[in-house]
Formats: structure tokens, sequence, C-alpha cells
């Protein structure tokens, strides 16, 4: 650790030397243990300018560590090293950084880019094996990395081609690492959103072939990123010169300008592949404005809109609503907006709650861990808030909704019971579900009460089994 009260030029001396730099070189510190100490140096104290500082994390690093045969030290190694400590400490050394920025341009191609490989081992670590002390070293390095060069998603240098391997790679991470701990519900900060797409603008911009960033840009989790934050992204595009003819983009900008036309006309129009993107920018768009919600719902709501397309939409509005039970901060009157919308297209196509009370394939690969845990408790809720008479007559008219929304009920009853989990799920939240559901079943047709299996009346409780008992043998009389 280079301080000292004396002048500049009597620390420079000493670090010069030929004295000094053989005792460095004989030293036995660790690499973590060297930047810990140089991190915790006060920069009010540090007798050295930043220029000669940069000298001497530079030559302590290729000269000393990297140089040392007997260490069995790499550049990813060090990269890695110095990006923990630099994460960790709230008072970054500039020098540092500038160090990492310069040593990660020396990262030799790998089939499993340093930075993706970094995020695997950290929830991959034992030392990260609790979910909230992963996802706070995960989203610490995410919102640092913005500070490297973005190309460090998919390849360790310009130089390497990316292939299908690394897309598998970083496509791996995504739904691993960046979808459980760093989504918001099912959509990635707009920061880490930019600098993921940054990362596709410049190796296209390097000849990487247009199929294979394809692949990776139409990840569910990236498209609904991308649109979520479209108007942030679509600056960046347009800066960059990709307009809606670019090969990589173009299915995002025919996508906004179909979502712009059903709402510009109020109709369901004719929608184009990928079905499910239209799902997600509908979804987009409607958490964009208030005003929005309320059009995209009364499209959506029409006999004509496409399954998939609802599929889609209906799917990342629960997991929205679900990852506010650990993200208390959520607006509410968004959250609102999203409820009453989900509720409407349900008591509208009611194929959507049979759909939804099943696992979809879009949850694995987009929804934060809070968003799948508290999934099936966000339906219940939206089922519990429908108005009587809507499910009434969904309850009768397609008798597998009832079955779902029971089914879903004690789903939900044995989460409460698991004490790792309860406390987001109130007693009082479960009592009016249950009540809800009493009503329903206490007014539906005798017809829809007799399709509901007796084993899931008796999972839900002695009071909902002896209910539909007392009116079974009601009509017999």
């Amino acid at each position: 650790m280079v301080t000292s009260d004396s002048q500049h030029t009597s620390a420079y001396t000493v670090f010069s030397s030929d004295k000094y730099q053989q005792l460095l070189g004989e030293s036995k510190v660790s690499l973590e243990d060297w930047v810990q100490r140089e991190l915790n140096v006060d920069p009010d104290q540090d007798c050295l300018p930043y220029s000669l500082r940069q000298d001497y994390f530079t030559w302590a690093v290729y000269g000393h560590f990297l140089a040392s045969t007997g260490r069995h030290m790499d550049v990813a190694t060090v990269c890695s090293v110095l990006l923990d400590a630099l994460v960790n400490k709230h008072q970054q050394i500039l020098a540092l950084l500038a160090l990492l920025q310069m040593l990660v341009q020396h990262l030799p191609p790998c089939s499993v880019p340093w930075l993706v490989g970094h995020l695997d081992s950290i929830t991959g670590s034992a030392e990260y094996a609790g979910k909230v002390s992963c996802q706070t070293a995960i989203v610490s390095v995410t919102r640092f990395v913005g500070q490297l060069p973005a190309y460090l998603w998919l390849v360790n240098t310009l130089t390497d081609t990316p292939t299908s391997q690394h897309v598998a790679a970083l496509v791996n991470t995504l739904e691993q690492s960046l979808a459980v701990y760093v989504s918001e519900s099912s959509y990635l900060p707009c920061q880490l959103t930019l600098h993921i797409t940054q990362c596709v603008l410049t190796l296209q911009s390097c000849g990487t072939e247009d199929d294979l960033l394809c692949n990776l840009i139409l990840h569910p989790l990236l498209a609904v990123s991308i649109l979520v934050h479209w108007t942030t992204i679509t600056s960046v595009l347009h800066a960059s010169g990709v307009k809606g003819d670019n090969s990589v983009f173009a299915a995002y900008f025919s996508t906004v300008a179909w979502t712009e036309k059903c709402i510009e006309t109020q109709a369901f129009c004719p929608c184009i592949a990928p079905t499910w993107l239209c799902g997600a920018a509908l979804f987009s768009l409607g958490l964009r404005g208030q005003g929005n919600m309320k059009a995209v719902t009364g499209v959506l709501c029409q006999s004509s809109a496409d399954q998939e397309v609802l599929a889609a939409y209906s799917e990342l509005s629960l997991l929205f609503l679900a990852a506010a039970y650990t993200h208390t901060e959520m607006e509410k009157q968004c959250l609102t907006d999203v409820q009453m919308s989900l509720t409407s297209i349900m008591a509208t196509h009611h194929y959507i709650l049979v759909s939804l009370a099943d696992m979809d394939l879009l949850e694995t690969r987009v929804a934060s861990h809070g968003a799948r845990t508290f999934r099936k408790t966000a339906l219940v809720q939206c089922v519990a808030d429908m108005q009587l008479s809507e499910a009434r007559h969904m309850f009768d008219t397609s008798p597998s909704t009832l079955t779902s929304a029971i089914q879903t009920y004690n789903q939900v009853c044995r989460q409460f019971e698991d004490t790792a989990r309860n406390q987001a799920i109130s007693l009082l939240h479960l009592s009016k579900c249950a009540q809800f559901l009493k009503n329903m079943l206490n007014s539906v047709s005798l017809e829809s009460l007799q399709s509901v299996d007796q084993t899931d009346l008796s999972s839900a409780g002695p009071d909902f089994h002896h209910l539909v008992l007392s009116r079974l043998k009601a009509r017999r009389k």
C-alpha cells in the first residue's frame, strides 16, 4: 500500500527504487489482500497522484501477480478479483477501475465469456447460498458492469467471433441469474437492458451474423425488457443509425407499429410473428401510461383476440402483480390498473384462468424469484376481486375454471403454511379468497358443482366439502 505524509516525489522515489521493486516481488501477499489494502487508502492521505498510482497498479498486476509463475494466475482471475472488490467498495478508487477497464481488453478468447462466467460463479458459490445474499451480489455486479465494455456479455474480445455456444452461455445466465435475481417481475432495469442492447449493436457493427444476434435479442427476458424501456431504447437505436429495416431489430419496430395500429383503430389487427412478442408489446404499452392500459384492455377483450397474444399478455400481467408481494415500492395505481385489466380479460376469455393456473413456459424464462413465488397467490387474488356476476358466469359457462380456482387456492394455502414464505401472505387475504369461493360454490349451477373433484374440495377444507354436499343433497330431495 503506497501512502504517506511525505512529498509525492519521495513516495515515487521509493516506489520506483530497485530495492522496493525487489521486496514487492518477493512478497507473499495475495492479490485479494493487496486489492483490499489499496481500496482502504484514504484519498486525502494518498501521496501518489492519480497518474503515478495508475503506473503503480499496472506494474503490480502485470509485473508482479501475472508475471509470477508460482501463482498460477490469469487475466480472468485478476479481473474477477478486481470486479468483486470494486463492487463491494462504496468509495471506488478510480485508478483501480481504470486498471480493470484495461485488463478486460486483454482477456483471451473463451467459449464462456468472463463476465458471464463470473455471474455464474456467484449463483453456484456456497458463499452466496442464500437467496438474499446471492441477489445482493448479482444486483451489485450488474449495476457496476455498465462501466465496462458492453461486448463482454457475449465475447471476451472483439477479435473473437461469437458462436452459438457464446449465445447459449449468455442465455443460461439470463435465465438462471438475471431473471431470478435482477428482473423486476419479468423485465430487467433500464440501464442493464441498454448495456446488453449496446453489446448486440457493437457486435453487429463488427460483422457478427444477424441470425445469431436475433436469437439472442429475441430471448423473452430481453424482449420484454426492451419493449418496457422502448422509449429509451429506441433513442439509442436511432442514435446508432438503426432503423426499422435493420434485420436484428426489425421485429421490434414492426411489433410496436402493430400495437400502435391496434390502439389507434381500437381493433385487434391480424398479429405478426412471433405472436407472443405482440402480447409483450401490449403489456409494455399498458405500463407506460394509465390511458394506454384501458385502451389495451379494450382491444384484448374483443372476440378476435389471438390466444397466444392473450396468453403472453396475461402471464406478464400476473407476474407483475406477483412481484408486488416482495417489491412493496411498486406504484399502487399501476398495480390496480394491471389487475383490473387481467380480471376483465379473464371474465371475457374464460380459458385464460385455466391457462394461468398451469405452469407457463414464459415464466421460467423471465420471472423474478418473487414473481415465481407469489404467482399463484396473485392469481387467486385476481379471481377473488372479480365482480360476483362475472365470476358466476365464468364458472357456469366454463366449469373447468372453477376447478382451476379451487386447485390454485389449495396451492396458496399450502404455501401459507410454509414458514419461509408466509410473511407476504396474510391470513386476512386467504380468508377473503376463501369466502369468495364459498359464495361461488353456493351460487353456481349444480352442473358446475358436480364437475369439481371431491379431493380438491376436501383439500380446501371441510367447510367447502360440506357446503357442496349440502347443495347436492338438497337437489336430490
